[in-house]
């Protein structure tokens, strides 16, 4: 997308309130560079009218497809078949396994609870337009890798982890929670770095890296550095590169 045009992102929700407050959500978003347009609709075809009326072009769709009446799978569906190269995050008051895994074998990037805190909400969408895929942490260990893979394409073998506690997540999950550069933060923080000296080690500002922790605390669900760090031993995730 060329920087200087603005992101467009789609809401579509059947429900006006939650369109309003995943709108406010993403015009607070200070993390994403440059102006962000958001369209809101209450179903697929509303969407595609929508859409199509600004130019046609967009670069985040965000949908609850499970609106009254309708097969949650078939609106991700509609959604994924009329913007194919766009990101799609479902997002679901039904936060289930198997919701989870129909959503990312019917082509979504990321899934999104509406029991999520608003505050977590730009690191999950940050994480799916870096090109990542973003799970509820407290669901991460009944994933497998074949439930990530959208059904048209091949099956993968193979498990993410036997399902051990949070303490012992393995490092494809710790990938699914976080960003790059949050996952780099976390290895330096294992490193007993303090907030200056990863600014320093990222060359990024210490406001930055203070909002890093804090964020990587969030995803994990842990409550400080510490716990934070036992899982990324738990992973056996070596420590990060000193630049000094």
């Amino acid at each position: 997308m060329d920087s200087e045009q603005p992101m467009v992102v789609v809401v579509i929700d059947a429900h006006h309130l939650v369109r309003l407050g995943m709108r406010t959500v993403l015009d607070g978003m200070s993390d994403m560079a440059g102006k962000i347009v958001v369209l809101e609709a209450d179903g697929v075809e509303d969407a595609e009218r929508v859409v199509a009326a600004r130019g046609g072009e967009v670069n985040l769709c965000i949908i609850d497809p499970g609106t009254p009446g309708n097969d949650a799978r078939a609106g991700l569906a509609a959604v994924v078949g009329a913007w194919p190269a766009t990101p799609v995050v479902q997002y679901s008051v039904l936060c289930s396994t198997q919701a989870v895994r129909d959503a990312f074998q019917g082509g979504a990037m990321g899934f999104i609870p509406k029991s999520m805190a608003s505050r977590l909400i730009p690191h999950a969408l940050r994480l799916v337009l870096d090109g990542g895929r973003y799970i509820p942490v407290e669901i991460l260990d009944a994933i497998r890798p074949n439930d990530l893979v959208r059904s048209s394409e091949p099956r993968r073998h193979g498990s993410l982890g036997p399902g051990a506690a949070l303490g012992h997540l393995d490092p494809q999950k710790l990938n699914l929670c976080l960003t790059a550069r949050q996952l780099e933060v976390l290895k330096l923080m294992g490193d007993g770095l303090s907030n200056k000296e990863i600014s320093r080690c990222l060359n990024i500002s210490v406001g930055t890296a203070k909002n890093h922790v804090a964020a990587i605390l969030q995803l994990l669900g842990v409550a400080n550095r510490a716990s934070a760090v036992g899982l990324l031993y738990g992973a056996g995730i070596p420590g990060g590169d000193r630049n000094e």
